[in-house]
C-alpha cells in the first residue's frame, strides 16, 4: 500500500483559472477564484430512463416505415412539442417510457405502420 501522505486528495476543484493569481490576505477569497468540476451537467451520452422532460429540452423524432421523416422538436415553455401533421403534444414531466407510449398512440392516428 502507498502511504496516505503520498497520494494527493482530489477535491474536484481547479485551483485558479488561467494561471496563478496573487494570494489575497483576506480569508476565504480564494473560494471565489476557483471553479469546481464536480457539478458540471452531463451534456453528452444517453439520458436516464427516469429523466423528466421539461421546457427547453430537444427531442429528435425519427419516423421510419411507410414514411421516412426526421424532426428536431423543442419543448416549449408551456410543455408542448409541435409535430407536423399531428399537432401539439403535451410532454412536460413525462419520462422517456411515457413519452414513447404517448407518441405511438398519437402518431398511430396519422401514420400507418
Amino acid at each position: 500500500m502507498f502511504p496516505a501522505e503520498s497520494l494527493p486528495l482530489d477535491t474536484g476543484f481547479i485551483r485558479v483559472r488561467g494561471g496563478t493569481a496573487p494570494r489575497s490576505r483576506v480569508f476565504g477569497v480564494d473560494a471565489f477564484r476557483r471553479t469546481t468540476t464536480q457539478f458540471l451537467p452531463l451534456l453528452a451520452g444517453p439520458v436516464p430512463p427516469d429523466y423528466k422532460l421539461g421546457p427547453g429540452d430537444a427531442l429528435v423524432l425519427i419516423l421510419t416505415g411507410d414514411v421516412e421523416l426526421a424532426y428536431t422538436l423543442q419543448v416549449t415553455r408551456e410543455g408542448f412539442i409541435l409535430i407536423p401533421q399531428v399537432g401539439q403534444v403535451f410532454v412536460s414531466n413525462l419520462t422517456l417510457d411515457q413519452l414513447r407510449d404517448l407518441l405511438y398512440t398519437r402518431l398511430g392516428r396519422v401514420y400507418s405502420g
